[in-house]
C-alpha cells in the first residue's frame, strides 16, 4: 500500500483520490497560495512508504524552520476542514471524548496526528493502519507500562474500520536545535532508569537478518559483537533515541516521545550510543559510514557518557566496551535503514558508503 492509499484509509475518502485541499484558485494571491499547497500535497500523495535515508543538514542554533511547520498546518488545516464525517480521523472525535484542538499533522511513516484535549487535559492521538508501521499499538504498550515521569501517560486506545488510534497526554517542552552537554546528560540519565529486559540482547540478531548478505565482513563484525552481547543483560530499548524525541525545558528533560521501536532486548548503552551518534550525524552532515570513519565513539564526551551509563548500571566497562557498542550502533542503524526502506539493498552507492566500508573498518579494528 502507498503513501496516498494509507492516507486514502486514514482520512477516509472513497472517492478515488483524496479530497481536494482547496476550492478552485480564485484571482491573484490566493491563485499562487491554492497552486502552492495543491504542489505541497502532490509531494506527499507521491511519497511511497517512510523517506529514503540521506544526510540531514544542520541547522544553525536558534534557527526554528519555520517554512516546513507553515507547510504541516496548511496542508493539515485544509485536509481537517475537508473530511468526510466518516472518516477514522472524524470518527474518533465523534465517538471518544477526544475534541481536536489543532490541525492534522502527517508522519512520514503514514501516521496521523492531531493535538487535542480528553476529559479537559491536553493530549495527542496517533492514528496507523493496524499492523502497519505507524500502527500505535505498540508505542501505547510502552506508554502504559513503563512508570517514568518523563514518559507520557497512555490515556486510551483502540480501533476504527482497521485503523488503530491511541490517545496520551501532552508532555511539556520542545526538542532542541542542538543538544546541550546538560541536556544530554539529563538524557543518559533517564536511560539508565529503564527496567532490565527479559531474555538477552537481540541487536545482533536482528541487525545482521538484514545486512549479512551486503557486506562481506559483516560475519567478522557480528560475530565479536554477539560474543560480548552474550555476557551482558538486555534493558529496555527505546530504539530511536535521539534530540528530535526528546523534550526539554531549559536544560531539564521533560518528555521521551515516539516509542514505536521499543525493545526488551536492547543492548545496555546502545540508547545513550545512538543518541551521540545521530546528533554528531545531523550536526556534522556526514552519513553512516562518513561517523564511523570519525572514529566517532573515541571521543571524550561520547566516550564518557557511555562509561558513566555503565557505571550506573554496576556494569563491567572494559577496554574494548565502546568499540563493541559503536559496532553494534552501525549494524542496527544501517539495517534500520534498510528496513525502513529496502531500495537502498539495492542502491550500490549507499551500499558502498554505508555498510561496506563500515563492515572493513570494524573487522579491521575488532581483528
Amino acid at each position: 500500500m502507498n503513501h496516498q492509499e494509507v492516507l486514502r484509509t486514514l482520512l477516509g475518502s472513497s472517492a478515488a483520490s483524496i479530497p481536494p485541499l482547496v476550492s478552485p484558485p480564485a484571482s491573484g494571491w490566493r491563485s499562487g497560495v491554492g497552486a502552492w499547497v495543491r504542489r505541497e500535497r502532490s509531494r506527499i500523495e507521491s511519497r511511497i512508504g517512510p523517506p529514503r535515508e540521506r544526510v540531514t543538514w544542520a541547522a544553525a542554533p536558534g534557527h526554528r524552520r519555520r517554512y516546513p511547520a507553515l507547510r504541516q498546518a496548511l496542508l493539515g488545516g485544509y485536509l481537517w476542514t475537508e473530511l468526510p464525517s466518516d472518516s477514522p480521523v472524524r470518527l474518533l472525535q465523534s465517538t471518544t471524548a477526544f475534541e481536536p484542538t489543532d490541525v492534522l499533522s502527517l508522519g512520514s511513516g503514514g501516521g496521523v496526528r492531531q493535538r487535542g484535549v480528553w476529559d479537559g487535559n491536553p493530549v495527542l492521538a496517533r492514528l496507523g493502519l493496524q499492523g502497519s508501521p505507524a500502527d500505535p499499538s505498540w508505542h501505547f504498550a510502552a506508554l502504559q507500562r513503563f512508570d517514568l515521569e518523563q514518559i507520557p501517560r497512555g490515556v486510551a486506545s483502540g480501533q476504527i474500520d482497521g485503523v488503530s488510534w491511541s490517545i496520551e497526554a501532552y508532555r511539556p517542552g520542545r526538542s532542541p536545535t542542538r543538544l546541550s552537554l546538560p541536556q544530554a546528560r539529563q538524557a543518559a540519565d533517564f536511560v539508565a532508569k529503564l527496567p532490565q529486559g527479559t531474555s538477552r540482547t537481540e541487536v545482533i540478531d536482528r541487525a545482521t537478518d538484514g545486512l549479512m548478505k551486503l557486506a562481506v565482513d559483516l560475519s567478522t563484525v557480528s560475530e565479536a559483537v554477539d560474543a560480548r552481547f552474550t555476557n551482558l543483560p538486555a534493558f529496555v530499548s527505546h530504539g530511536d533515541f535521539w534530540s528530535g524525541n526528546l523534550l526539554f525545558e531549559g536544560d531539564r528533560l521533560t518528555g521521551v516521545i515516539d516509542w514505536d521501536s521499543w525493545s526488551e532486548h536492547g543492548a545496555p548503552g546502545l540508547d545513550v550510543l545512538h543518541m551521540w551518534a545521530e546528533e554528531l550525524r545531523r550536526l556534522r552532515g556526514v552519513s553512516y559510514g562518513e561517523l564511523v570513519e570519525q572514529r566517532f565513539w573515541s571521543e571524550e564526551t561520547v566516550r564518557s557518557m557511555v562509561a558513566d551509563y555503565f557505571t550506573a548500571r554496576s556494569l563491567d566497562w572494559q577496554p574494548d566496551t565502546q568499540l563493541i557498542l559503536a559496532a553494534g550502533w552501525w549494524m542496527t542503524a544501517a539495517a534500520g535503514a534498510v528496513r525502513r526502506n529496502p531500495t537502498l539493498a539495492f542502491n550500490d552507492t549507499w551500499i558502498e558508503r554505508n555498510v561496506t566500508r563500515p563492515a572493513a573498518t570494524f573487522a579491521a579494528l575488532l581483528a
